[in-house]
Formats: C-alpha cells, structure tokens, sequence
C-alpha cells in the first residue's frame, strides 16, 4: 500500500550546553554593529509607541436648518459605500467658515454635476438644500498627540478665493525653446 507517509521531521531534541559551551558559542557568532544595532531600536520604538501618535477621524452627523447657511463652496464629490457625497467648506449666516464638511446627496446625478466643479466654486443650493434640515457631517480628530489643525477648528476664515485660470507654462516652455532654436539658426547664417 502505501511505503511512506509524507511528514515532518521532528527537531532535533533539546539539548542544554554547559556554562564553558554556551559561552564560547555565543562568541563566535557574528556581533551586530552600530548601525544596525540603531536601526533594530528605531524600529522597536517605533512600532511599540506608533499606537499613541495615530489618530482616528470620525464624521459627526449634524442637522442644520437651512436658513443658517449661506453658501456651499466645492472642495470634492466622492462616493462612500454607494452613497453620493459632497465635501465643501460651508459658509454660515454669522460669518463662520466650516471647512472639509459631507454633505449626503440624494440623487447620484448630482454627483455627476459636481465632479466637474473645482475646488473654491460655489455649490448650487438646489444640490445640498433639497430638505429642510440639512444633514451634515463634520470631521473630527480623535486621538493622536500634538496639536493637529482639523478642519473647522478656526472660528473664522475668509471664503475660499475663486480659482485662478492656470497658466498655460508648457505652452510658454514649447515657444521659448522655439524662440531659442530659431535664434540659434538665424545667428549661424
């Protein structure tokens, strides 16, 4: 039938040295130098205290009536777990910015309306102001050690400026080398 079964060979079985042997085996293995020997703590902190410098970030929900907010500017349109979601900073009737706020779209068109917005343009009130009470969530820090800017924790910011048109520095770059080019032709003749 069968001749061998396939298994793993046991270890070898424990064997204790004496004092004399054991020290005169562990000298002749190969001592680390400084480098690596800083390199293995570095490591070793890092991974043991890396705990207590993460931080975690939740999303508060918040409704807010309508009427308190004034206007909606775009930072970013993503979609979470199937849910259509706008991040603006928010900027409230009493003069208030809150910056990197969700607001929860209810129709996924809207989505593909506002993912061609750039950041800084103003969000149309009939994308975050369908019901009443909008409901909003507000990123916040949880954890971590030092000071850490979130968003919204500054009373008051100025609006965000509206986006400048991009200079076109390729185009400037490709006449330049152009210009050069043809000045070099034109000074050999």
């Amino acid at each position: 039938m069968v001749d061998k079964v396939d298994r793993i060979e046991a270890p070898p079985p424990y064997r204790v040295n004496e004092a004399r042997e054991a020290r005169d085996q562990q000298g002749q293995g190969r001592q680390p130098s400084q480098e690596e020997e800083k390199a293995e703590y570095k490591r070793e902190t890092t991974s043991e205290w890396g705990k207590f410098h993460r931080q975690e970030i939740t999303i508060q929900p918040t409704k807010v009536a309508r009427q308190s907010i004034d206007r909606c500017y775009f930072c970013a349109a993503l979609i979470r777990s199937g849910n259509p979601i706008v991040i603006v900073n928010i900027a409230w009737t009493n003069g208030r910015i809150t910056e990197g706020a969700h607001i929860l779209l209810s129709r996924i068109d809207d989505y593909f309306r506002l993912r061609h917005l750039r950041p800084g343009q103003e969000v149309p009130e009939e994308i975050w102001g369908e019901t009443d009470p909008v409901e909003i969530g507000i990123p916040k820090a949880l954890g971590g050690s030092g000071a850490i800017r979130m968003p919204g924790s500054s009373p008051e910011i100025a609006p965000p400026p509206m986006p400048m048109e991009k200079t076109p520095w390729g185009l400037i770059a490709a006449v330049l080398f152009a210009a050069a080019i043809i000045a070099i032709i034109l000074f050999q003749l």
